[in-house]
């Protein structure tokens, strides 16, 4: 049995919660069953003194089935659950098909693998039985010479054995359910740096199937570098088992596919212990965090230039002239700065800056640092957190809605909007909406294109416009294609209208035209 050593403490919550989800998986063992033992025994007087051995067990809890010839037996043990054979060496008739004792032993372990034997010999095939205890049977017992006890003794010893293996192949089979069915990649090696597993999700984002792999050395299968200098990494198991201490990799960590693509990743390593404590190899936990790190450098981006025209803003420009600055210092050169005015560039930008609406997924909502890395471009960038409005789609705002309410309240304490993206789609309930904290509601465009596309069509959005204003929301409709449509919106009290009527999507640098004369 593997004891891992965690001390990360998200790690342990993964696994943790995966583990619940494994549990599931894994098929709980039966208690309080009457243990099945299947007597193969052609003597018929070895039979009775047997039964009436039975018939005097006390405290244990026998089923006994008899079964005469070893053919037979094997077909019961095919279709029946027998927890313990005994069987009686004389049984097996050489002169026809049946086996010698060991390989009776071997048949019997395959056909029913979980059985235990218990062999009944006589004195002169005492080397036999012996010979049979190392190919998988529990114990023997020599006829003429067997009391009740011994022999409860014997069978009370087979069925803590079978136990006890129950108990080992249900840790073994959670513990392959928890590793299977978690997110996270994980590999272990032993002390010599060979690996001797790892769960589908790192065989994936290595591009090595775990037959092929096993017993290869890690830094053949497991290819990290640095992102930035392209050295390769050192093992990080080496030391974890070596010195059985925890560790992660570096920051900038690049994992390359078999196949040649590149990911990032973030990690941690732990040593490998026995029962006793001793170190025996290490594993390694991963994850693929490329999305996570794009996500930071878009805000980062986007708290260092201009939303609008996508320029350095004044955050950015101060690093980057300390920056020179520096660097005319260190070289004992000069370094300038050119100031050009642009005639009524503040009040454009000022103007259109403003409706600064940024969509957000399901995966960016729902991280757990999704506030604090916010609220830090936020700070960073110095912008007015009135001025940024977050889109949310329906789903995901009703996705857990105690978890959103708090969210949104902590937004809004902060100045930030929030609007529903989307509106129509979801299925939302009114309570449920009421409930949380927004500013407005965008209408899907499926609706809007009804107003004049299907006859009826416009009730849908007549419906929406007048919840919204029930809840106080600004009502935006999207999608508006035709002079008919605005029309409508304006008539039934829409705040703001968005679509290919008034423009399709252009550059940046082309969206100062739209507001020019002309």
């Amino acid at each position: 049995m593997i004891n891992l050593v965690w001390d990360g403490s998200s790690d342990s919550r993964i696994l943790g919660r995966q583990l619940e989800v494994a549990r599931a998986e894994v098929k709980p063992m039966r208690k309080n069953r009457d243990k099945t033992v299947l007597l193969i025994e052609n003597d018929t007087e070895q039979v009775r003194i047997i039964r009436a051995m039975f018939d005097d067990q006390g405290s244990h809890s026998f089923k006994l089935t008899h079964i005469e010839c070893f053919k037979d037996a094997e077909t019961y043990l095919s279709g029946h659950r027998v927890d313990i054979v005994v069987l009686d060496l004389s049984v097996l008739d050489l002169k026809s098909t049946d086996p010698d004792a060991l390989h009776a032993v071997r048949r019997m372990r395959v056909t029913a693998p979980h059985v235990s034997i218990v062999l009944l010999s006589s004195p002169d095939d005492e080397p036999k039985a012996i010979r049979a205890i190392h190919e998988g049977a529990q114990d023997y017992l020599i006829k003429g010479q067997i009391e009740a006890r011994r022999l409860m003794q014997a069978l009370g010893n087979a069925v803590e054995r079978t136990t006890n293996e129950e108990i080992l192949i249900n840790e073994k089979d959670l513990a392959q359910a928890t590793l299977n069915c978690i997110a996270d990649a994980v590999i272990s090696t032993d002390m010599s740096g060979n690996i001797t597993f790892f769960n589908p999700v790192a065989g994936s984002m290595m591009g090595w199937p775990l037959k092929e792999a096993s017993g290869r050395h890690l830094t053949e299968v497991f290819r990290i570098v640095d992102a930035t200098t392209r050295k390769p990494i050192l093992d990080p198991m080496a030391k974890a088992a070596s010195e059985n201490v925890t560790g992660n990799l570096p920051l900038n960590c690049l994992l390359i596919h078999r196949d040649g693509h590149e990911v990032f990743i973030e990690d941690s390593v732990a040593p490998v212990h026995d029962r006793e404590g001793a170190v025996t190899g290490a594993v390694i936990v991963f994850r693929d965090v490329s999305v996570a790190r794009a996500q930071s450098e878009q805000i980062t981006h986007l708290a260092e230039h201009d939303f609008l025209t996508g320029l350095p803003n004044r955050l950015l420009f101060s690093d980057r002239v300390g920056q020179a600055i520096s660097l005319a210092r260190r070289h004992r050169g000069q370094a300038a700065v050119l100031f050009l005015d642009l005639d009524g560039f503040k009040q454009v930008n000022d103007s259109l800056g403003q409706t600064m609406a940024v969509n957000v997924s399901g995966v960016q909502f729902q991280s757990e640092d999704f506030l604090d890395g916010l609220f830090a471009a936020l700070s960073k960038s110095g912008m007015d957190p009135g001025l940024l409005e977050l889109d949310l789609t329906e789903s995901v705002l009703m996705r857990h809605p105690e978890r959103t309410a708090i969210i949104l309240k902590s937004l809004s304490d902060r100045g930030v909007q929030v609007s529903v993206d989307n509106f129509g789609t979801g299925n939302s309930r009114l309570s449920n909406m009421q409930k949380l904290p927004l500013k407005a509601v965008k209408i899907d465009r499926s609706f809007v294109r009804q107003i004049t596309t299907i006859p009826g069509g416009t009730a849908a959005v007549e419906a929406f416009i007048d919840m919204a204003r029930s809840l106080h929301l600004r009502v935006i409709a999207q999608g508006v294609e035709a002079a008919e449509d605005l029309e409508f919106l304006w008539e039934h009290d829409c705040d703001e209208a968005q679509g290919n009527f008034f423009s399709p999507p252009v550059p940046p640098d082309q969206l100062t035209r739209l507001f020019q004369p002309n």
